[in-house]
Parts: C-alpha cells; sequence; structure tokens
C-alpha cells in the first residue's frame, strides 16, 4: 500500500466516524421514552425515561409513576450505552402533594384572609408611599386596623372549628 492509498483510508475512516456521530446527535429520541430498563443485577423495570443530568438518569416507574433517579453505573451495558448517547435533559419538578381536604367551611376563611392580606399590603403601601394627606392617613390607619382584626377573627374561627372538628 502507498502513502495515498492509506490517506484515502484513514480519510474515511474518519467520514464515517464524524457521520455516524452526527446521526446520533440528530437522531436522538425526545423525552420522554418509555423503555424497559436493567439494572446489573439483570432485573428490570418498565420506566418512562423522563431527564438525564451527566451521569444520572430519571425515570417514573411505569405502575405507579414513582419518580427516582439512577447512576448509569448501576444499569446494564446496553442500557447504559443508550443513556449515554442521550443528551441532558432536566427533569420535571416533582408535583407537590396534593393538600388534606379541609371543609368548604374552612376553605372560604383562608379564601377571605388571602384576600384581606392582600387588602392590606395594598393599603399600607400606598400609607407608607407618603403621597395621603394627613385625613386620608388616619382613614387608612383605621382600615387598615380593621382588616388587621378581621384576619384575626377568621383565624380564630378556622382554629375552633378544626378543634371542634378534632372533639366530634
Amino acid at each position: 500500500m502507498n502513502a495515498k492509498s492509506l490517506g484515502r483510508i484513514l480519510f474515511f475512516i474518519l467520514f464515517a466516524i464524524l457521520l455516524a456521530s452526527v446521526i446520533i446527535y440528530f437522531a436522538q429520541p425526545d423525552y420522554p421514552i418509555r423503555r424497559a430498563i436493567k439494572n446489573t443485577d439483570g432485573k428490570s423495570i418498565d420506566a418512562l425515561i423522563v431527564g438525564k443530568i451527566t451521569n444520572t438518569v430519571y425515570l417514573k416507574r411505569m405502575p405507579d409513576r414513582t419518580l427516582f433517579s439512577l447512576t448509569l453505573d448501576n444499569l446494564a451495558f446496553r442500557d447504559r450505552v443508550l443513556l449515554t448517547i442521550l443528551r441532558d435533559q432536566t427533569p420535571p419538578p416533582v408535583a407537590a402533594p396534593k393538600p388534606k381536604f379541609e371543609d368548604i367551611y374552612i376553605r372560604n376563611r383562608i379564601k377571605k384572609i388571602g384576600e384581606l392580606k392582600e387588602k392590606v399590603t395594598v393599603m399600607e403601601v400606598e400609607y407608607n408611599s407618603g403621597t395621603l394627606n394627613p385625613v386620608l392617613q388616619q382613614d387608612y390607619d383605621r382600615r387598615i386596623d380593621l382588616l388587621k382584626n378581621e384576619i384575626k377573627t377568621l383565624e380564630v374561627a378556622i382554629e375552633t372549628h378544626r378543634y371542634r372538628l378534632k372533639k366530634d
């Protein structure tokens, strides 16, 4: 073999590697990916791959949709190779647990407290802005105190109601 043909062979090998890299990069599937994942012991689970960050893969187990993470070192060789070439993607945030059921009485008062606190905040900003005349300042001061008292009354009513529910 002469140097010219050796150079061509080397060029074609490098071109094939570059072409394969481009194909792998652009042919990556979109998340989530459903797959049976095997660990190094050979145990497999049906999971949805929802994200990957460097050496950690984030999965949702399909029967119960529990979100958990595994390092690539814990996976079987075939799965490790597949997941290594996937692009990194931050997993979706874990949903906050649903609040415990509160009866309508408590829910309505909590909503009203939120509305009143918002009013107090707006009025305090206006009061502290220094743009109100003395008469309006006195009126705002009185109204803010009334709103705060109403908030306290509602909070006491909620606690009383909860106490009565526990008692029953």
